[in-house]
This record gives structure tokens, C-alpha cells and sequence, in this order.
């Protein structure tokens, strides 16, 4: 039987309920029934005290002339006060932290993706690799952890958004009321999001569902199951999609589980790609109406969304719609592939990946959204901390599976910039081999003759710390540079670089300078070029999950004569040798 879509999706309406997130919790609330004459007598005798304070302050100043003792006293507290202003500022020239702007009205919100968390059901042991193995079974512990870092942050945040893959191997079973009679993954969720002391904004990623392409039998339903577990564990703002409105900016929450990629019954159906059906996508077009300043977040990176999904709406597409309206568009966030990645100039705005709170409780950053000024001057504070390299001009680009520890100074008074925490405390971060260290040292990495041949935490699984090691490219290559688009070669891109957190640069090919330095290799030692040879492993290998600068059907950008361009829609032809 067919899924049966549930009525109630997000629309226009919930932008006023999520616009209550980032209103302030009430304070302490004084009873009703204190006698009113009990305030008006405090009162009196504050006012009592004070005015002998007042007075025995005159008489001390007065000198024995009672005429000038209040001007005499109004000077030398004004000196003091400035005396005091001008030791404060020496002070604050002196910090090493410059204060961050504080107008009022700024919004912070923390962003997090991918905690994984597991209930009793789970097997032990049952990821493709020792780091994913170890990682899984500390993703409440981390989670936990960046919570405690988190909110002791002063001023305190105004919301936190979760970018997906809240749960990991959740479902057990088809019965709603099991997973409220059980203890399991959502019950798990539900206890530590439960405790949060700041509003949460939840995302939903591909573990957060589950289904088998063409077996209806062994999919859960995504309307009639999934998103009744999210509101009954999350609570009602957990909705499938929805918007939030943060000061002068838009925040658009989509979810790529609800179009033809997760319907189990439909002929496109493949869940390494996320699409997000026809009401979606309408819903879309509407809130992208206008030019207000929006943040788009999802939980896969734009490369392994579908095209041309909805063929009869105008924008078929997640990235057609996007790029359509990419001068109001000021960034796109996703998680799922577990390290941190700034796509730089792959799309027309910027687009930034997460890197997974699972794997180190310092994985989390924050957002400032200024109240007043340029709407372009928002800022990731905090992005370098996922181990960018500074001595490089391509600053973000690939990142870590783990992140530094930064110092967050602040209080009451207001935020200031935040900086790597000195010295370093040591890595507790399930981090990867090669470490990312280790990778730009040189660390080697023998060529290939098939693809399970990369050693790695198990002998035979490829797993670095960081994304997009351009250090290994040549490597990777290197029996396609022989051999062409041999079944060995097409077998090692396929594997390793597949649209999957556990491969080992998943999409990678749409990163400029990993494509960059494919060109290079190419153009030094092949006459073939590398889009025709990924060309011919897409059509004689079927290896169509691949995606590139140029290929027909995919969602990296091409860079045309009108600069970056979607690459149309139909199949691609091999391209000529250069």
C-alpha cells in the first residue's frame, strides 16, 4: 500500500507560532495575593533610607557652607564616575578581545547536526567502520556535552536549530503506541532535548525515517508514523517544515525525506539523494517571494539534491529554485556529512556543512544576526574552529570531523568575539584515520587496484579526519589515469566518493579546489578529460550517483559563459578529449 500523505503540513500560519521561540521565558512571578500596603511600606522606607544617605552625604560635604554642599558633592561624583569610565576603557584597549557588537536586538542562535541517538534496540558494532563504531555509542554523551557549553553562553542564544539525523536505527516498530509504551531511540531524543533551556528548532534527516526503495513492507510511513513520533517525542513545533522569523532575516526549515527519492513506490526513488516533493517546493516559492533576507537549512549539502523532481511547477527543484532567488538567499546550512565544508564559490551564495556533534561535543557554532546595518553583515563566529587552515587563502575549505575548543567570553553586558581556547586541551573528538594532521603531513597513501584497497581503522576502510583531501586526489586517480574509465577505476570513485557520510570525499567533485586539482592531474598526465571519463563511469558503469561541474541532471554548478550555471537537465554526452 502507498503512503497516505497526512493533512497539516507547514504553512504561512506556523510563522507566527515559531516567531515565539525567540521570545524571552518569563521571570520569577510575584504572588498575587501580598497585601498591597506591605509594597507601599517597603517603599516608604527605601525612600527613607535613602534620603538619610542623601543627607548625611550634604552635611559631610558642606564644610560648614550648607549653601554649596550639593554642588560641591554632584562635582565629585561626577569626577569619580569619569575617572572611573576612563580606567575602564584603558582596560578594555587592553584585552586582547575586541567586543563584538552588541546593538540591541542582535540574535545569536546555535547550530548543531547529526547526533545519532541510539536506544536499547540498537546492535553494537553494526557501522562500516571503528570510528563511526566508537562515535555512535558517545553521541549522547556528546550531545549532552555541547549542551552544558552551550547555554552557559552570556547573553544566552535565542534559539537552538538542529540540522538532522536527531535519531540513528530508530524504528523497530509499525506501531505508534510501541514507541510510547518502550524505551527507544525518539524516548532517548525526547529525554535531552527535554532539558534544554533554550528553544529548539528541529530539522529532520535521513535517519530520522526509514525506507527500502520498491519495499512498501519494510518502509515505515514517513506521514502516518514518522511524523507523528516527531510531535509526540518533540513536541508540536516538531514539523515536517516550517520558517522562523529572527529579527529582520527569514529562516526557512526544509526537509528533503518527502519527495519522490523517499517514496518507496515511486520509480526515482533512491535515498542517497534528497528531494522534497510538489507541496513542498510550492510552499517554497512562496516564502522566497519578495527580497527579505532568508537562511535556508536542510540536512543534505545541495550536490545530492534530486533534479528536476516536480517536472510541472517552473522551479522542478530545490537548486533551480534557489539559484533563482539567490540575491536574497544569504546562506544555506545542511549537515550529513558528518565533517565540516564551505563550498565556496560552487553556488551563487554560501553554502556551509556541518560538521556532526556526534563525533565532538565542540561541534556546534553560532550565528549573529545584526539588528541594524548591511543584512550581508551577518557572521558564523565561529567557523575557523573546526580546523581551517590559516596559512592557506582557501581558509574554508576542507574541514574536520572535529572541531578546536574556543573560549566564549560574554556576560550580561553583552557578547564578546570568540576565540581559540589557550592552550589547547587534549582531542577527546572521535576524529578519523588519518588524522587531518597526519593528511597534510604527507601521511601516503599507496595507489589503487580496487576500491576496498585504502587502508584504514578496519584494514579496509578509508576514513580521514578531514573532507576533501586534495592530498590523496592523486592517489584515488591513478588507475584512471592509466586505464581510463576502466570498471576498476569508475568501482574506486564509485565507492569513495558516493554521496555518504563514510565515503571518503562524498561529493567532493563539486568543492572548487578538489575539482581544481582534478583538472590538474588530468591535464599534467592524461589527455582525457575528467568530465569525460566521469562521464563514461556514469554511462558504462552506472555509477550515476558521481556528481561534477557540468553533469546533466546533477547540482553542482557549472561555471558558463554567464558564470555559474545549472547544467541542464537531460542526460550528458562524453565530452571530447582535451
Amino acid at each position: 500500500m502507498a503512503e497516505v500523505r497526512s493533512k497539516g503540513s507547514a504553512d504561512d500560519d506556523t510563522a507566527d507560532e515559531s516567531s515565539a521561540l525567540l521570545k524571552q521565558r518569563a521571570g520569577t512571578v510575584v504572588p498575587c495575593d501580598v497585601e498591597q500596603i506591605s509594597a507601599h511600606e517597603e517603599e516608604r522606607l527605601h525612600t527613607t533610607a535613602l534620603q538619610r544617605v542623601w543627607l548625611a552625604l550634604v552635611n559631610a560635604f558642606s564644610f560648614g557652607n550648607a549653601k554649596n554642599a550639593k554642588r560641591t558633592l554632584i562635582t565629585v561624583i561626577l569626577g569619580m564616575l569619569t575617572l572611573a569610565s576612563g580606567i575602564y576603557l584603558a582596560v578594555s584597549i587592553m584585552t586582547p578581545s575586541t567586543p563584538a557588537p552588541n546593538i540591541p536586538g542582535d540574535i545569536r542562535i546555535v547550530l548543531l547536526a547529526d547526533a545519532h541517538l541510539i536506544g536499547p534496540q540498537y546492535k553494537s558494532g553494526s557501522e562500516s567502520n571503528d570510528v563511526d563504531n566508537e562515535s555512535i555509542l558517545k553521541a549522547e554523551h556528546r550531545l549532552r556535552e555541547a549542551q552544558r557549553k552551550f547555554e552557559a553562553l552570556q547573553p544566552v542564544p535565542a534559539a537552538v536549530v538542529f540540522l538532522g539525523d536527531v535519531i540513528h536505527n530508530g524504528y523497530v516498530s509499525k506501531d505508534f503506541e510501541w514507541y510510547v509504551d518502550n524505551r527507544n531511540a525518539f524516548t532517548v531524543g525526547q529525554e535531552i532535548f527535554s532539558s534544554y533551556k533554550l528553544p529548539v528548532k528541529y530539522l529532520w534527516g535521513n535517519h530520522d525515517y526509514h525506507t527500502v526503495c520498491g519495499n512498501v513492507s519494510s518502509s515505515f510511513d514517513r506521514f502516518e508514523l514518522s511524523h507523528r513520533l516527531f510531535q509526540r517525542f518533540f513536541g508540536d513545533d516538531a514539523k515536517e517544515y516550517g520558517i522562523l522569523r529572527a529579527g529582520r532575516y527569514k529562516l526557512l526549515f526544509l526537509n528533503g525525506m518527502l519527495g519522490p527519492s523517499w517514496d518507496p513506490t515511486h520509480p526515482r526513488c533512491d535515498t542517497r539523494f534528497a528531494s522534497l516533493g510538489e507541496q513542498q517546493l510550492k510552499w517554497l516559492t512562496e516564502q522566497l517571494r519578495g527580497t527579505e533576507p532568508t537562511f535556508v537549512f536542510l540536512h543534505q549539502p545541495l550536490p545530492v539534491t534530486m533534479r528536476s523532481e516536480a517536472p510541472n511547477l517552473h522551479h522542478p527543484d530545490l537548486i533551480s529554485l534557489l539559484v533563482a532567488n539567490a540575491k536574497q538567499i544569504m546562506a544555506v546550512f545542511s549537515g550529513h556529512y558528518h565533517r565540516g565544508l564551505f563550498w565556496q564559490e560552487a553556488y551563487p551564495f554560501r553554502h556551509y556543512t556541518l560538521p556532526s556533534c556526534r563525533y565532538d561535543s565542540d561541534n556546534w557554532f553560532v550565528l549573529h544576526l545584526p539588528a541594524t546595518g548591511n543584512v550581508g553583515s551577518w557572521k558564523l563566529l565561529d567557523w575557523e574552529k573546526n580546523k581551517k587552515r590559516r596559512d592557506e587563502h582557501d581558509l574554508d575549505g576542507d574541514g574536520s570531523r572535529c572541531s578546536e575548543t574556543w573560549d566564549y567570553p560574554g556576560g550580561p553586558w553583552g557578547w564578546q568575539i570568540p576565540r581559540r581556547l589557550e592552550p589547547q586541551p587534549p582531542e577527546d573528538g572521535s576524529c578519523g584515520n588519518p588524522t587531518k594532521v597526519e593528511v597534510h603531513s604527507g601521511a601516503p597513501l599507496a595507489d589503487l587496484q580496487k576500491a576496498d584497497d585504502v587502508p584504514g581503522p578496519t584494514g579496509h576502510q578509508f576514513n580521514p579526519e578531514p573532507a576533501c583531501s586534495r592530498e590523496y586526489l592523486p592517489a584515488f586517480l591513478d588507475l584512471c589515469l592509466k586505464e581510463g574509465a576502466s570498471a576498476g577505476c569508475c568501482a574506486i570513485l564509485g565507492q569513495h566518493l558516493r554521496p555518504s557520510s563514510a565515503a571518503y570525499a562524498a561529493s567532493c567533485m563539486c568543492w572548487p579546489p578538489f575539482w581544481q586539482e582534478a583538472h590538474r592531474l588530468f591535464r599534467n598526465i592524461s589527455a582525457t578529460a575528467v568530465e569525460e571519463l566521469l562521464s563514461h563511469c556514469e554511462t558504462d558503469f552506472k555509477t550515476t550517483s558521481l556528481q561534477w561541474p557540468g553533469r546533466a541532471g546533477g547540482s553542482c554548478m557549472a561555471v558558463g559563459p554567464k558564470g555559474l550555471e545549472l547544467p541542464p537537465a537531460g542526460r550528458q554526452q562524453p565530452a571530447s578529449g582535451r
